[in-house]
């Protein structure tokens, strides 16, 4: 025994380099294991998207995706004869509308409680008001005040009962649109198929509805970058947004004002009928999810982002912040707007405009490639 101690006692150095060696072997296998991968689709039926998630196993389940995507899609067009929404639209009976997927009922009930925290700012019983400003605009005209009058009795979401087998119309003339809502309801329906899949590290980013978890590197956060190209602008603007553990909205008026409809959709005020002016360029909105995010998106741009925020009162659990990005008709250039908890570094003179939290730590600006989405998390 002693002479085993001996040789310990000999070569322990040795030991432990071997261990050492050992340990960095196995590390670097774990380490090689965890991958990013991206996923991309396009076409013209489906809305593109792209997953940037770490997993230690390739997850080639991206038909599961599309599926999941495209049903909610279909359960929720406002303009798809056959989907949920257009049956519940027509559904004239007195009797209640009982639910035919498990997509209708959560974008109610999230609407129920941003309808009631902004006091009716976000209303998608809007959907006659759509229609009327629609129509006109085809022909170059405005709704006369009393086209808009003659709808107004059927707008407000306080005509609508749910629970979670079944919603119930107050009066029967009442329908909803909730077109607005869909790609922010499939990006929060896919983070959590990946949470699903044990998969803790992600970004979603399907059109201007993101959701994000966890972190690319230990050294870093998600980082979105998002072109800006509008007429008040000399440059495009490059922006980088830090998300952390959060989802956003963005509402991006220089693609909104090329198309009068979709300015329709996301800035007719449900108390007054009428379309609201809108003055910046583009919102940022961040919340736990991308489905609140959105909701409260559309509330702050058919009112105003300072009234809204003081009408919802979010509680101490509630992360609801904003940035706007609106034109200086002082300085010709432009200011922004945000609330307390984000911070925004922008030099003067550059295009680049980094949004972080205010408790996050500087990061710098100077990102070497700036095309749109995801920014290379390796």
């Amino acid at each position: 025994m002693n002479a085993y101690y001996r040789w310990l006692k000999r070569n322990a150095v040795s030991i432990c380099l071997l261990l050492l060696l050992v340990i960095l072997y196995v590390f670097k296998i774990n380490k090689s294991d965890i991958k990013v991968l991206q996923c991309h689709h396009k076409n013209e039926h489906a809305p593109s998207y792209s997953i940037t998630y770490l997993s230690n196993h390739t997850l080639n389940n991206q038909q599961e995706i599309e599926t999941l995507v495209n049903d909610i899609e279909e359960a929720l067009d406002y303009h798809a004869l056959t989907s949920e929404v257009n049956l519940f639209n027509h559904h004239y009976d007195s009797e209640p509308f009982y639910y035919q997927t498990p997509y209708l009922y959560p974008i109610l009930t999230k609407s129920k409680e941003v309808y009631h925290k902004t006091q009716g700012a976000f209303d998608p019983t809007i959907a006659p008001y759509i229609n009327l400003w629609q129509r006109h605009k085809k022909v170059g005209s405005e709704p006369s005040e009393e086209d808009i009058w003659a709808i107004s009795p059927v707008v407000s979401l306080d005509y609508i009962v749910v629970n979670e087998t079944r919603v119930k119309k107050l009066k029967e003339a009442v329908t909803i649109n909730v077109n607005n809502l869909i790609t922010s309801f499939q990006a929060d329906a896919i983070a959590h198929w990946l949470q699903q899949k044990h998969v803790k590290d992600f970004c979603i980013q399907l059109k201007d509805a993101v959701v994000a978890q966890g972190m690319p590197s230990k050294k870093k956060q998600w980082r979105i970058i998002k072109s800006i190209a509008h007429p008040d602008l000399e440059a495009p603007l490059h922006v980088h947004i830090d998300l952390g553990d959060s989802a956003m909205a963005i509402i991006d008026n220089s693609t909104a004002l090329e198309n009068d409809t979709a300015q329709a959709e996301i800035c007719i005020d449900p108390v007054t009928g009428d379309i609201v002016p809108q003055h910046c360029i583009v919102a940022f909105v961040f919340a736990k999810d991308c489905l609140t995010a959105r909701s409260y998106a559309t509330a702050f741009m058919t009112k105003h982002f300072s009234n809204v925020l003081a009408l919802s009162t979010p509680t101490e659990e509630d992360y609801l912040e904003f940035v706007m990005i609106e034109k200086d008709e002082e300085t010709n250039g432009i200011k922004y707007k945000h609330s307390a908890g984000l911070k925004i570094i922008h030099k003067e003179g550059s295009t680049k405009v980094l949004i972080q939290r205010s408790e996050d730590p500087p990061s710098k600006t100077n990102v070497d490639e700036e095309k749109e989405g995801v920014e290379d998390a390796s």
